[in-house]
C-alpha cells in the first residue's frame, strides 16, 4: 500500500497546468546546407554588390543596356538614312521638274512670232553709269518737256510716240505728286541684257506710290530709261478696269499670281488655269484664264516657277461672251517683264 504523504520531485515543483506549453529550454540550430547556400548581398560603398554570386547577375544586365543601345542605334541610323534618300529624291524631282519647265518655255517661246518673247538680241557690253550719273538720267527724263530732251534721256519705242511721253511726265506731279529721292538697285543682267535699276517714290497728300525705273545702253552706250515699263503702259489704258464698262481688253503690262477663282464660261478647273490680275493702277482685281496645255498656259507656269510665285508680264487678254466684267482670256504671252517689245525683238541679222 502507496503511502500517501510520499511526493515526487515534480510535484514539489509545481503541478503542470492543462494547456502550458512544455519547456524544452535552449536548443541549438543545426547547420542546414540550404540555408549555407544563401548569401546575404550587401552593396559597397560604389552601389554594386561584392559578395560572391552577384557577377552573373551584374553581366546579364550589362549585355541588356548595350543590346538595347545598339538597336537604338540601328534604329536612329535607319531612319536618319532614309530621310536623307527621301531628301535627295524630292530634291532631284523638283531640279528636274524645274529643267523640264524652262525647257518647254523656251520651246514655246521659239515656236511664237518675233515679237512674243524670244530671246534679246545680242548686244555689246557697256561700262554701266555710275550712282549718280543714273540719277541724274532719271531725273531729267522725269523733268523732260520737249523732244530734243525725250530722244536724249529716253528709248525710242514703236509702242509709244514721244508726245505721248511728254504728256506722260508733265502729268506725274498732278496725278501723283513731287519726286521722292531716288533708290538706286545697282545693274543686273537679264537675257544677256544690261539693266540699272532704281526705285522711285511720289508723295502726294501724304499718300505714297511707287515706279520702278531701268536704264539700258542703246547702240552707241548712252544709257537711257525704258518708258513702257516705267509707265506700266497698257494699251487701252488700265484705268478702264475701273469704268462702268470694264476693260475691254488688250495689251497690258500687270502681275500675274496663281489663283483658283473659276466661274462663268471658266467654271471648270480641269481645262482652265486661274491667274489674278494686280496693277498700281487698278483698284479692282481681275482674273485671267488660259487653257490647260496651250502654249501660253506652259509659259505663264514656267515664269510663275522661275520667278517664285508672282510675275511681272507683258500680255493680250480679251474679253469672253458670258464672262464677268473682271474675267478675260489670255491669248498671248509677250514677255515675262515690262520692258519695250524692241528689247525682246530679234534683229534682222540673226
Amino acid at each position: 500500500m502507496k503511502p500517501k504523504n510520499i511526493r515526487t520531485k515534480a510535484q514539489q515543483s509545481g503541478e503542470r497546468r492543462i494547456g502550458d506549453a512544455p519547456k524544452l529550454g535552449r536548443v541549438a540550430r543545426i547547420p542546414d546546407d540550404r540555408v549555407a547556400k544563401k548569401v546575404r548581398r550587401r552593396r559597397s560603398s560604389s552601389g554594386l554588390f561584392s559578395e560572391q554570386g552577384t557577377q552573373p547577375w551584374m553581366d546579364r544586365q550589362r549585355q541588356r543596356r548595350e543590346e538595347v543601345r545598339r538597336f537604338a542605334f540601328r534604329v536612329w541610323f535607319s531612319l536618319i538614312s532614309l530621310l536623307f534618300v527621301g531628301a535627295f529624291t524630292v530634291a532631284m524631282i523638283l531640279w528636274l521638274r524645274s529643267q523640264s519647265n524652262r525647257a518647254d518655255f523656251a520651246g514655246t517661246l521659239a515656236m511664237d512670232d518675233v515679237a512674243s518673247g524670244a530671246l534679246a538680241r545680242e548686244v555689246e557690253i557697256f561700262t554701266p553709269p555710275s550712282e549718280r550719273e543714273a540719277v541724274r538720267i532719271l531725273r531729267s527724263a522725269l523733268e523732260a518737256r520737249d523732244v530734243d530732251i525725250i530722244h536724249q534721256y529716253v528709248h525710242e519705242t514703236s509702242e509709244v510716240d514721244v508726245e505721248e511721253m511728254l504728256g506722260f511726265f508733265a502729268a506725274i506731279p498732278e496725278r501723283e505728286g513731287e519726286a521722292l529721292p531716288f533708290e538706286w538697285t545697282g545693274t543686273t543682267e537679264s537675257d544677256r541684257l544690261q539693266i540699272q535699276g532704281l526705285n522711285v517714290y511720289f508723295e502726294k497728300d501724304f499718300l505714297r506710290s511707287a515706279r520702278m525705273a531701268m536704264l539700258l545702253p542703246d547702240e552707241d552706250g548712252e544709257w537711257k530709261l525704258d518708258f513702257p515699263s516705267f509707265a506700266r503702259w497698257s494699251d487701252p489704258p488700265l484705268d478702264l478696269f475701273d469704268s462702268g464698262d470694264g476693260y475691254p481688253g488688250g495689251r497690258v503690262r500687270v502681275i500675274l499670281a496663281q489663283d483658283q477663282y473659276f466661274n462663268g464660261p471658266f467654271a471648270d478647273d480641269r481645262e482652265w488655269a486661274c491667274y489674278a490680275v494686280y496693277s498700281p493702277d487698278i483698284d479692282t482685281t481681275a482674273f485671267v484664264y488660259s487653257r490647260i496645255g496651250s502654249p501660253e498656259n506652259r509659259q505663264v507656269r514656267a515664269l510663275l516657277e522661275r520667278e517664285g510665285g508672282m510675275v511681272r508680264a507683258n500680255v493680250e487678254i480679251r474679253r469672253t461672251d458670258g464672262a464677268l466684267r473682271n474675267q478675260f482670256e489670255l491669248t498671248r504671252v509677250i514677255a515675262g517683264d515690262w520692258l519695250a517689245v524692241e528689247w525682246r525683238d530679234q534683229s534682222a541679222d540673226e
